[in-house]
């Protein structure tokens, strides 16, 4: 069990015992006295896909139109300006602007021109694996229910803002600003990192990397999981409501907050301000090596000279710098040798912490000296 101060009222009750003991010894009195780049890039290659395809398919009409014209039939035109004049039935009008990119598709009905789209059917046979150039700008893009967004070797996916539904799978390459709304996102052995800068990392499902940042926050329902490396959280705080998994280190810049914790009979843990860590305090022998009993010594008249006082916390080390606390200084503690054993030193060597639950170790042999002084004026 461990205490965070000793209780004033318990020194008090030795100074009785002890006061009675001494009235006993001396006379007949003693007795009585003892704690939006991505987006504008997926939707201008999404742009520059259809104008490939209108500009493939109007390549096919034009070859067929040319055979056609060639016996007096259809004809085919492109101009920087919009369809004028008449035709017949058929002929086809390419709007196209400096560059000679088609804008608009018109055909002529026999009567009037009229503006033709390209359809989604013609967009479907397209070889997304023919654009390699350029950029792809949209609103939104979809993989599928069973789809994946795949960067290659070297590769980058890169976004100002972006909501994503499904998995993101990246061989290479670095993660920034995404927020996961359900899914996955997996990072594979050669992602350098998976970082938002501006905003929070939030999923539903896992995230799992060699090493994940946020200047914002990181919100997880599912895990989040770092196969090496460490979790970094620069400001901001990690909101979960499922499992944390991490094989490297976990850092904060901020202060670690328990919002509640099940009372169970469980091991105690205690912090170390010497190394920053976190430790278990036991009591079991199987944990322990070189167990000898403590030295003998006058550990009653040690514990009288102990000076309890309260205080008060400054304000960079308590949320409550007005609660009067009671206890031991520990550089005064520190001062005697038979309890040199109860400090906890920080990291440059000086006196931190006192354990408590150690010192109260210090209290049998006490007693047992006012019960052999006890028994031997009983005997008399």
């Amino acid at each position: 069990m461990s205490y965070v101060n000793l209780p004033v009222n318990l020194q008090d009750m030795f100074y009785t015992l002890s006061d009675r003991v001494t009235k006993l010894e001396t006379g007949p009195s003693g007795p009585q006295d003892t704690a939006d780049y991505a987006s504008t890039t997926a939707q201008a290659a999404y742009v520059q896909a259809i104008n490939a395809g209108v500009q493939a398919t109007a390549a096919s009409l034009q070859a067929g139109v040319a055979l056609q014209s060639a016996d007096g039939k259809n004809t085919v035109h492109y101009q920087t300006s919009g369809p004028t004049g008449g035709g017949i039935t058929g002929d086809v009008w390419f709007q196209v602007n400096g560059s000679g990119v088609v804008q608009y598709q018109y055909i002529y009905n026999g009567s009037s021109w009229v503006n033709s789209p390209i359809t989604d059917t013609v967009i479907a046979s397209l070889d997304a694996g023919k654009i390699t150039t350029g950029t792809l700008t949209s609103i939104a893009i979809y993989a599928g229910s069973s789809g994946q967004f795949q960067v290659s070797s070297a590769g980058a996916l890169v976004a100002t803002a972006a909501t994503i539904q499904g998995t993101i799978t990246s061989s290479s390459g670095t993660i920034g600003g995404w927020t996961i709304n359900s899914g996955s996102l997996t990072a594979n052995s050669g992602l350098t990192s998976l970082n938002s800068s501006s905003g929070s990392i939030t999923t539903i499902g896992s995230i799992t990397g060699s090493s994940l940042g946020s200047t914002g926050g990181i919100s997880a329902g599912g895990t989040i999981g770092t196969t090496s490396g460490g979790l970094t959280i620069a400001s901001g705080g990690a909101t979960i409501t499922g499992t944390v998994a991490v094989t490297g280190t976990v850092t904060m810049s901020g202060n670690l907050v328990v919002q509640s914790m099940s009372s169970l009979s469980a091991t105690g843990v205690v912090w170390s301000s010497s190394n920053s860590r976190f430790y278990l305090t036991t009591s079991t022998e199987r944990h322990k090596d070189n167990i000898t009993p403590i030295p003998e010594a006058d550990y009653l008249s040690k514990i009288l000279s102990l000076q309890p006082v309260t205080f008060n916390y400054k304000p960079e080390f308590t949320d409550n710098p007005n609660q009067i606390i009671s206890g031991l200084i520990a550089e005064r503690v520190a001062e005697i040798p038979e309890f040199s054993t109860v400090i906890n030193l920080d990291k440059d060597g000086l006196p931190e912490s006192i354990s408590y639950d150690r010192l109260s170790v210090f209290i049998f042999p006490a007693l047992k000296q006012i019960n052999d002084r006890l028994e031997k004026l009983e005997g008399k």
